[in-house]
Parts: C-alpha cells; sequence; structure tokens
C-alpha cells in the first residue's frame, strides 16, 4: 500500500471518528436535556403536590376555623338568652315584689369569621373552642341562678301567702269562739318547693310558666285578704244584728213595764248600725276582737235587764211570795183573796192580779190593829201589789199620791216592773227606802 493510499484511508477514519464523536457529543446533550427535562417536571409535580398539601392544609384549618366561629358564636348566642331570660324574670319580679336580686349579667359579643386576619395573627383554634367552652359553662351558670332566683320568689310569695292564710285560720278559731254563724273552712297552708334543676326547668322553662304560677299565689292570697274581711264584717254585723234583736225586743219591753227606780238596769237601748267592708278595712284584729268582747258583754247585760224586767212584768203571785221571804227584814207574808181584799181591786178591771202585805221586824205588829197580816194592811209593813199592765199600775201611784202630805198617808210606793211597792209610813224615810231597795234586789235577783 503506498502512502497515499495509506493518507486516504487515514483521513476517511478520522471523519469517521469525528462523526461518531459528534453524534455522541450530541446524545450526551440530547441525555443531559432530557434529564433537565425530567427534573424540571419532577420539581413542578413536586411544587405542585405541595401546593396542593398546603392549600389542603389552610382548607383544613380554615373549616376547623369557621367550625369554631360558629360554636363560639353559638354558645354566646345561648348565653346571651339566658342573660334576657334572666333580665325579663327580674323586670317581672321588681314589678310584684321588694326581693332584693342578684347583679345583671352583661351580653357578650360575637365575632366574625375573618380568618385570613386570624391565621395572619398565628391564633390557637383550641383558645376560640375554650372560650366557646367557658361561655357554656357561664350560660349553665346563668341559668343555675334563674332556677335559684326562681325559686326563692316563688318560696317568698307562698311564705307571705301562708302568713295571710295562718291569720285568716286563727281569725276563724276566734269567730267560732264568738259563736258568730257559720265558719268557713280553714285554709290549707302550701308548701315551698323544693326541685333540682333539671325539674325546674321542667316547670319554669319560661317566664310565662313562672309568672303563671306566682300570679296564682298572689291571686289566692288577694282572695284570702278578701275573706278575711268578709268574715270580720259577716262577724261583727252578725253580733250586731243580734245585739239589735235583744235592743229591739227590751225596748219594746221597757215600753210595757218600769226599770225607772232600778239601779244599773238599762233604761232604753240604742240601735246600733252595720258595717261596711271599707270601714272594717280599717279595723284591726285586735279592734274587732275588743268591739266584738264589748258587743257581746252588752248583749250579755242586756238579755240579763230583759229578763229581769221580764219578771217584774206581771209576775205570779207564788213568785213574788216566795221572793218577799227572802228579803232579810221581812217576818211574816199573806197575799189577799177575793173574800179578804181591804182594797177590794183584786182581779178587777185596772186592778191588781196579786196583792201580799207583809211585816217587818222595825214595826211592832202586835200594836196594829187586825187579827192577820192582811188585816193590819200595810201598816205593819208593807204590801205588793201586782198589775196586769204598767198604766195599771201608774193609775194606782196616781191615786195614792193623792194622799202625800195629808193624815191619810200610808207610805212610799213605787213602780218597779207592773208591781207597786210599798212601804209603811211607820218606817223612817231612810228606812223606807232600805226596805224598797232590799225588796227591789230580791226582785231583780235572777235564779
Amino acid at each position: 500500500m503506498n502512502s497515499k493510499e495509506i493518507s486516504s484511508n487515514s483521513s476517511e477514519n478520522n471523519s469517521e471518528i469525528k462523526k461518531e464523536n459528534q453524534i455522541k457529543e450530541m446524545i450526551r446533550k440530547h441525555r443531559i436535556l432530557i434529564g433537565c427535562a425530567i427534573i424540571g417536571v419532577a420539581c413542578i409535580v413536586i411544587a405542585l403536590v405541595i401546593y396542593s398539601n398546603n392549600s389542603r392544609r389552610i382548607q383544613r384549618l380554615q373549616d376547623e376555623y369557621n367550625a369554631a366561629i360558629e360554636s363560639y358564636n353559638a354558645a354566646i348566642a345561648e348565653y346571651n338568652s339566658e342573660v334576657e331570660r334572666i333580665d325579663s324574670l327580674q323586670a317581672y319580679i321588681e314589678q310584684i315584689s321588694d326581693s332584693e336580686l342578684p347583679q345583671k349579667a352583661d351580653k357578650k359579643q360575637k365575632v366574625s369569621a375573618d380568618f385570613e386576619t386570624y391565621y395572619a395573627n398565628g391564633a390557637d383554634i383550641s383558645i376560640i373552642l375554650q372560650e366557646a367552652s367557658q361561655c357554656i359553662s357561664d350560660k349553665d351558670s346563668l341559668c343555675a341562678q334563674y332556677n335559684e332566683i326562681c325559686v326563692n320568689e316563688y318560696n317568698t310569695m307562698v311564705h307571705s301567702y301562708n302568713e295571710v292564710a295562718n291569720q285568716y285560720n286563727s281569725l276563724l278559731e276566734k269567730m267560732a269562739a264568738y259563736n258568730v254563724g257559720d265558719i268557713p273552712d280553714a285554709i290549707v297552708l302550701l308548701e315551698e318547693i323544693k326541685m333540682d334543676n333539671k325539674a325546674i326547668l321542667e316547670k319554669w322553662h319560661t317566664l310565662h310558666n313562672f309568672a303563671d304560677d306566682v300570679d296564682t299565689v298572689l291571686s289566692q292570697r288577694g282572695d284570702i285578704n278578701q275573706k278575711y274581711y268578709d268574715v270580720c264584717l259577716a262577724s261583727y254585723n252578725s253580733v250586731i244584728e243580734d245585739y239589735n234583736i235583744v235592743a229591739t225586743e227590751y225596748n219594746d219591753l221597757v215600753t210595757r213595764t218600769s226599770v225607772n227606780f232600778i239601779d244599773g238596769m238599762t233604761n232604753k237601748a240604742f240601735v246600733k248600725d252595720e258595717m261596711d267592708i271599707e270601714s272594717m278595712k280599717n279595723m284591726s284584729e285586735g279592734e274587732l276582737c275588743n268591739s266584738l268582747d264589748s258587743m257581746l258583754s252588752e248583749i250579755e247585760v242586756l238579755v240579763g235587764d230583759y229578763l229581769i224586767a221580764l219578771q217584774i212584768t206581771n209576775p205570779e203571785q207564788q213568785w213574788v211570795l216566795d221572793k218577799l221571804k227572802k228579803v232579810k227584814d221581812i217576818t211574816e207574808v199573806e197575799a189577799v183573796t177575793k173574800s179578804k181584799d181591804p182594797n177590794g181591786l183584786l182581779g178587777k178591771e185596772g186592778g191588781y192580779t196579786a196583792c201580799i202585805y207583809f211585816t217587818v221586824k222595825g214595826i211592832d205588829s202586835s200594836k196594829i190593829k187586825g187579827s192577820s197580816v192582811v188585816d193590819k194592811g200595810t201598816d205593819a209593813g208593807g204590801a205588793i201589789e201586782v198589775y196586769e199592765t204598767l198604766e195599771y199600775a201608774l193609775n194606782r201611784c196616781d191615786y195614792l199620791s193623792q194622799f202625800d202630805g195629808t193624815v191619810l198617808y200610808s207610805g212610799s210606793y213605787v213602780i218597779i216592773g207592773t208591781m207597786v211597792v210599798r212601804t209603811s209610813y211607820k218606817l223612817s224615810n231612810s228606812q223606807q227606802i232600805d226596805l224598797t231597795n232590799d225588796i227591789t234586789k230580791e226582785f231583780t235577783n235572777i235564779n
């Protein structure tokens, strides 16, 4: 092989080697580009993954935040609702009572869901949840306070009710002792309420429920007050009515008999006026009882006077005889008969229905003319002439008065009931008065 051939072959080989190297360089560059592309894609994928994860985390945080805010605001809404409930309760109680109430609570403010501000400040969601939990706890405390106020106020009303009921029941016992007619039944006392929070919430969940129960107690207490004064009025007027009945009967009787010369006897009973409810409300229970005591005493006295006046009005002869025998200075008694009647008035129109003569210690009856007490007449002591009516007794006194100051004067005379009590002129004036008083005391003695 010649040198030209060797040179030619060598050039061709170099050219091929160069081309091969160029190809290899191109392949290497392509591989680098592909590797860079792959790395770039990987970076993009990684970046996208990181972004996606970060977005989900932020979204999750925002969701958690919004949920926490919602819980917090819901807790505040419940708290503020409880504040409003207590405010309404206290406003109602202030209208009906002087009870001392706790200081009113302030409402809490809701928050807005500003996540970006919250996120930027790096706040902790757990703090919001803790505040929400605290708000619920505060609400529960307010609820317990509401229940406590309700129970205390209701029991205060019950206590007030029972005080009025006890006063009413005590009045009934007193009026029963006065025997003033039909007495109503006693009022059953209310029991104070003792319930746990759950039971109270079920009973008084709203102010309306509580107010209904309290208003019922207040209304019933008002009814008792009215009943109290009704019983007072009925009792007072019942006694007034009884008094007026006795007074009317007595006044009628003393128009037909004489009590003018009887010490301590009522000449005329004055009819009393009934009382109205408004006047009764100005009278205390003590004043009422004092008035009833006074009127019952007056009735008792008036009834006693009535019985006295009744027994000295045209009494039976035997009653007069029995009474005269009890007078200390009277020694003998004897009743006139139709066959032995010095005045001739027994049983006649306008005459006496009975006449009893008597002798007394102060006069020696043996020196008086006559064989019997009747024969000796009033000179030996005196006589009791019984008339059917006061008019007849007055007529007899008018007749006897004709002899006053004359030699025919027979002694003192006075009308007791429808009887003419006569005493002997032989007694001194003071003896005549004393004897008349002794006879009067016995005639007015109820036994």
